[in-house]
Protein backbone atom coordinates (compact mmCIF):
# COMPACT_ATOMS: atom_id res chain seq x y z
CA UNK A 1 0.00 0.00 0.00
CA UNK A 2 1.07 3.56 -0.56
CA UNK A 3 1.20 5.65 1.42
CA UNK A 4 0.44 9.15 0.21
CA UNK A 5 1.65 12.70 1.34
CA UNK A 6 -2.42 13.40 1.78
CA UNK A 7 -2.32 10.86 4.29
CA UNK A 8 0.17 11.76 5.88
CA UNK A 9 -0.57 15.28 6.63
CA UNK A 10 -4.35 13.68 7.45
CA UNK A 11 -2.53 11.77 10.25
CA UNK A 12 -0.99 14.13 11.34
CA UNK A 13 -3.67 16.69 11.85
CA UNK A 14 -5.86 13.93 13.75
CA UNK A 15 -2.75 13.11 16.04
CA UNK A 16 -2.66 17.26 16.65
CA UNK A 17 -6.50 17.36 17.29
CA UNK A 18 -6.89 14.35 19.97
CA UNK A 19 -3.27 16.13 21.40
CA UNK A 20 -5.03 19.59 21.06
CA UNK A 21 -8.36 18.30 23.07
CA UNK A 22 -6.08 16.22 25.82
CA UNK A 23 -3.97 19.14 25.94
CA UNK A 24 -7.21 21.36 26.50
CA UNK A 25 -8.92 18.48 29.31
CA UNK A 26 -5.49 18.84 31.22
CA UNK A 27 -5.28 22.22 31.41
CA UNK A 28 -8.99 22.45 32.71
CA UNK A 29 -8.30 19.85 35.08
CA UNK A 30 -5.50 21.96 36.27
CA UNK A 31 -7.17 25.39 36.47
CA UNK A 32 -9.96 23.97 38.02
CA UNK A 33 -8.15 21.64 40.46
CA UNK A 34 -11.27 18.91 39.29
CA UNK A 35 -10.06 15.97 37.63
CA UNK A 36 -13.83 15.56 36.14
CA UNK A 37 -16.19 18.89 35.80
CA UNK A 38 -19.34 16.99 35.17
CA UNK A 39 -20.70 13.60 36.14
CA UNK A 40 -20.91 12.28 32.65
CA UNK A 41 -16.96 12.36 32.14
CA UNK A 42 -16.61 9.35 34.58
CA UNK A 43 -20.09 8.02 36.25
CA UNK A 44 -18.14 5.78 38.68
CA UNK A 45 -15.41 8.60 39.55
CA UNK A 46 -18.32 10.47 40.33
CA UNK A 47 -20.17 8.47 42.55
CA UNK A 48 -16.94 8.28 44.41
CA UNK A 49 -16.19 11.51 44.54
CA UNK A 50 -19.91 11.93 46.19
CA UNK A 51 -19.38 9.10 48.44
CA UNK A 52 -15.89 10.71 50.16
CA UNK A 53 -17.79 13.66 50.17
CA UNK A 54 -20.00 12.68 52.20
CA UNK A 55 -17.44 11.10 54.52
CA UNK A 56 -15.54 13.97 54.38
CA UNK A 57 -19.30 15.84 55.48
CA UNK A 58 -19.44 13.58 58.46
CA UNK A 59 -16.12 13.95 59.75
CA UNK A 60 -15.77 17.83 59.78
CA UNK A 61 -19.00 17.36 61.54
CA UNK A 62 -17.91 15.06 64.30
CA UNK A 63 -14.76 17.08 64.42
CA UNK A 64 -17.08 20.69 65.50
CA UNK A 65 -18.61 18.50 68.11
CA UNK A 66 -15.43 17.71 69.45
CA UNK A 67 -14.37 21.53 69.27
CA UNK A 68 -17.94 22.10 70.54
CA UNK A 69 -18.19 19.63 73.79
CA UNK A 70 -13.92 19.98 73.95
CA UNK A 71 -14.77 23.91 74.99
CA UNK A 72 -17.88 23.41 77.20
CA UNK A 73 -16.01 20.47 79.19
CA UNK A 74 -13.09 22.63 80.09
CA UNK A 75 -14.89 25.96 80.45
CA UNK A 76 -17.47 23.90 82.85
CA UNK A 77 -14.33 22.43 84.53
CA UNK A 78 -12.79 25.74 85.44
CA UNK A 79 -16.26 26.89 86.73
CA UNK A 80 -16.72 23.61 88.88
CA UNK A 81 -12.83 23.90 89.95
CA UNK A 82 -13.85 27.89 90.84
CA UNK A 83 -16.90 26.60 92.60
CA UNK A 84 -14.83 24.14 94.41
CA UNK A 85 -12.43 26.60 95.21
CA UNK A 86 -15.40 28.60 97.40
CA UNK A 87 -16.77 25.61 99.37
CA UNK A 88 -13.39 24.80 100.81
CA UNK A 89 -12.98 28.79 101.45
CA UNK A 90 -16.73 28.64 103.09
CA UNK A 91 -15.54 25.46 105.26
CA UNK A 92 -12.86 27.43 106.22
CA UNK A 93 -14.94 30.56 107.51
CA UNK A 94 -17.23 27.93 108.85
CA UNK A 95 -14.50 26.58 111.76
CA UNK A 96 -13.03 29.78 112.11
CA UNK A 97 -16.68 31.55 112.85
CA UNK A 98 -17.84 28.01 114.95
CA UNK A 99 -15.11 28.73 117.62
CA UNK A 100 -15.46 30.42 121.18
CA UNK A 101 -12.27 32.86 120.71
CA UNK A 102 -13.94 35.58 118.10
CA UNK A 103 -16.76 38.39 118.82
CA UNK A 104 -19.52 39.30 117.53
CA UNK A 105 -17.69 42.00 114.91
CA UNK A 106 -15.48 39.35 113.71
CA UNK A 107 -18.32 36.66 113.01
CA UNK A 108 -20.19 39.87 111.36
CA UNK A 109 -17.52 40.05 109.24
CA UNK A 110 -17.46 36.87 108.27
CA UNK A 111 -21.26 37.10 107.62
CA UNK A 112 -20.58 39.35 104.86
CA UNK A 113 -17.26 37.61 103.55
CA UNK A 114 -20.37 34.24 103.18
CA UNK A 115 -23.32 36.74 101.64
CA UNK A 116 -19.64 38.30 98.79
CA UNK A 117 -19.19 34.30 98.20
CA UNK A 118 -22.64 33.78 98.07
CA UNK A 119 -22.81 36.63 95.12
CA UNK A 120 -19.64 35.04 93.72
CA UNK A 121 -21.14 31.43 93.83
CA UNK A 122 -24.10 33.24 91.74
CA UNK A 123 -21.62 34.73 89.00
CA UNK A 124 -20.61 31.14 88.79
CA UNK A 125 -23.54 29.43 88.66
CA UNK A 126 -24.61 32.16 85.45
CA UNK A 127 -21.58 32.03 83.64
CA UNK A 128 -22.28 31.61 80.05
CA UNK A 129 -20.62 29.56 77.25
CA UNK A 130 -20.79 30.20 73.79
CA UNK A 131 -24.24 32.47 75.06
CA UNK A 132 -26.13 29.81 76.86
CA UNK A 133 -25.92 29.25 80.74
CA UNK A 134 -23.87 26.35 81.67
CA UNK A 135 -25.67 25.58 84.44
CA UNK A 136 -29.13 27.11 83.73
CA UNK A 137 -30.89 24.03 81.67
CA UNK A 138 -32.43 25.63 78.39
CA UNK A 139 -33.53 29.49 79.96
CA UNK A 140 -33.68 31.19 77.76
CA UNK A 141 -35.32 34.60 79.81
CA UNK A 142 -32.77 35.93 82.04
CA UNK A 143 -30.30 35.14 84.46
CA UNK A 144 -31.60 31.03 85.51
CA UNK A 145 -30.26 31.58 89.64
CA UNK A 146 -30.79 34.47 91.41
CA UNK A 147 -30.19 35.26 95.11
CA UNK A 148 -33.23 35.29 97.21
CA UNK A 149 -34.03 35.99 100.45
CA UNK A 150 -34.99 33.71 103.26
CA UNK A 151 -38.33 34.43 103.56
CA UNK A 152 -38.66 33.67 99.61
CA UNK A 153 -36.60 30.42 99.96
CA UNK A 154 -38.95 29.26 102.75
CA UNK A 155 -42.19 29.60 100.20
CA UNK A 156 -40.60 28.45 97.24
CA UNK A 157 -39.77 25.12 99.74
CA UNK A 158 -42.79 24.87 100.89
CA UNK A 159 -44.98 25.39 97.37
CA UNK A 160 -42.51 22.31 96.10
CA UNK A 161 -43.33 20.54 98.99
CA UNK A 162 -47.27 20.77 98.38
CA UNK A 163 -46.46 20.13 94.74
CA UNK A 164 -44.72 17.51 95.69
CA UNK A 165 -47.58 15.92 98.02
CA UNK A 166 -50.27 16.66 95.52
CA UNK A 167 -51.95 19.23 98.35
CA UNK A 168 -52.70 22.83 98.15
CA UNK A 169 -50.39 25.12 99.31
CA UNK A 170 -52.61 26.68 102.27
CA UNK A 171 -53.15 22.83 103.51
CA UNK A 172 -49.18 22.14 103.67
CA UNK A 173 -48.94 25.68 105.62
CA UNK A 174 -51.48 24.84 108.24
CA UNK A 175 -50.63 21.74 108.56
CA UNK A 176 -46.72 22.76 109.33
CA UNK A 177 -48.52 25.80 111.94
Amino acid sequence: MRITRNMMISNFLTDLTRLDQQLSKDQRRISTGLEITVPSQSPGKAARILYFRSKISKVQQYQANIDHITLWTSQTNSILQNIYDLFLHAQELAERGATDTINSEQRAALAEEVNQMIDTLLGYANEKIENFYAFGGNCEMGRPKKKVSFNEALLLELEGLAERLGKRFSDVVNEIL
